[in-house]
């Protein structure tokens, strides 16, 4: 039989049998077909290997029984779900028997800082000895956002079962707005009322009011107050008094306390008015309120500000046009204690300015505040706005211009401006 001979510099001669070779590949061809005919099931298992298989959905709520969440390996090796307890055991149920066996189970968690994440953990129903080993000694902490806990059993040759654990905690979407020096953080889009719907008097919005993203506040609460209005789901969600007169009343001691000890602080919210006469805004101002912001719209697209129960002489109207009646814009209201100027921004853009000074250095603080303020109306209720509102936060810092604009592109679409 014919040979071939190859040489490479950096190789040893290599002699081919070219008939040899083509009676070799009949022979793999031969075994490919007949893995595929008769090892359908290894290849499944391969294909699952490659895509692992959920349970649950994102908002699905997990149960327990007594402090134990349990999880049925067999079901898949990704958990979804909201995680409303304290889970004192993990629960591992139908991990396979034989040795040298192991799977990967991923806990993605909507969870909650009142909750914590224990170590005790069993398989099949067996206390494992060690309970669950976490990367860095300790169980992670809980968060308000999405966890991620990753659970690797294991089965040794012996018949020895340990579970080895790591976890990334609070994952999160990107918020459309900086949460620096934030809090209070108002969106009724978090309000789950039909379009139309008519918040009477007393009606709760606190669900409207995230403490997620904020620290060391508790306790505040978001009321209809001495009336009602419409909520509508136009624009994500935002609050009618167009037709209605009703204010939303905050309160809490603890953002009290937080509002009596700002120096600086930014007013921002997302307004309408129908530009009939002053209407208000935001304001801790009035009878029972010391007085340190009044943040007002008057006709013509301008505004009024009166914080003279932190500083006095600072009661200002603004001429400056920048808003429409009855169209959608965003406000931010910024007082920065380092120069003692405040400043006035609509759409992104500074429109006014006025001197108030530093007042020594303690800027805006006041000291035996009222417990909270008004949305859509000053602090006493003796003016309202007659319009619409939609997000509103307040921040314990002045926020730079770059932040102010990079808000505005970041939640312009949603108002459709």
């Amino acid at each position: 039989m014919a040979l071939r001979r190859y040489q490479h510099k950096f190789l040893q001669p290599l002699e081919i049998d070219q008939g040899r070779i083509t009676t070799n590949l009949d022979a793999t061809k031969a075994t490919i077909q007949s893995l595929d005919s008769s090892s359908s099931n290894e290849t499944s298992t391969t294909l699952r290997q490659l895509t692992q298989t959920s349970i649950n959905q994102f908002d699905s709520v997990l149960n327990s029984i007594n402090g134990t969440l349990t999880i049925d390996v067999s079901r898949g090796t990704i958990l979804l779900g909201d995680l409303d307890f304290t889970v004192t055991t993990w629960s591992f149920i139908n991990f396979p028997t034989q040795n040298n066996r192991a799977t990967t189970i991923t806990a993605v968690v909507d969870g909650d800082t009142a909750q914590t994440y224990g170590s005790f953990c069993t398989v099949n129903g067996i206390p494992v000895a060690d309970g669950i080993r976490w990367s860095g000694g300790n169980a992670p902490t809980a968060t308000n956002f999405y966890d991620l806990l990753v659970f690797n059993i294991v089965r040794d040759e012996s018949g020895k079962v340990s579970v080895f654990g790591s976890a990334t905690t609070g994952h999160r979407n990107p918020t459309p707005y900086t949460t620096r020096g934030l809090i209070f953080d108002f969106d009724p889009s978090r309000l789950s009322f039909a379009d139309g719907t008519f918040l009477a008097n007393g009606a709760n919005l606190t669900a409207a009011s995230s403490l997620s993203l904020i620290t060391g506040i508790t306790g505040t609460t978001v009321t209809v107050n001495n009336g009602g209005f419409n909520y509508q789901t136009a624009a994500n969600g935002h609050i009618n008094s167009n037709t209605n007169s009703g204010r939303i009343s905050v309160t809490g001691a603890s953002l009290a306390s937080a509002l009596d000890a700002c120096a600086s602080i930014t007013l921002t919210c997302w307004f309408q008015s129908n530009g009939l006469g002053r209407q208000v805004l935001l304001s801790r101002f009035g009878a029972g309120f010391p007085n340190q912001f009044n943040h007002i719209v008057d006709p013509t697209g301008d505004f009024h500000c009166n914080s003279s129960g932190a500083i006095t002489g600072s009661s200002v109207n603004i001429d400056s046009n920048a808003w429409s009646n009855n169209t959608w814009a965003l406000s931010h209201w910024v007082y920065n204690v380092s120069d003692g100027v405040a400043r006035w921004f609509v759409n992104g853009s500074q429109v006014a300015t006025a001197g108030f000074g530093t007042d020594g250095g303690a800027g805006l603080t006041v000291s035996g505040g009222a417990s909270g303020f008004g949305i859509m109306s000053r602090g006493d209720d003796l003016e309202r706005l007659f319009g619409r509102m939609g997000p509103v936060r307040i921040h314990n810092v002045a926020l730079t211009a770059s932040e102010i604009t990079s808000e505005w592109l970041s939640e312009r679409a949603r108002f459709g401006v």
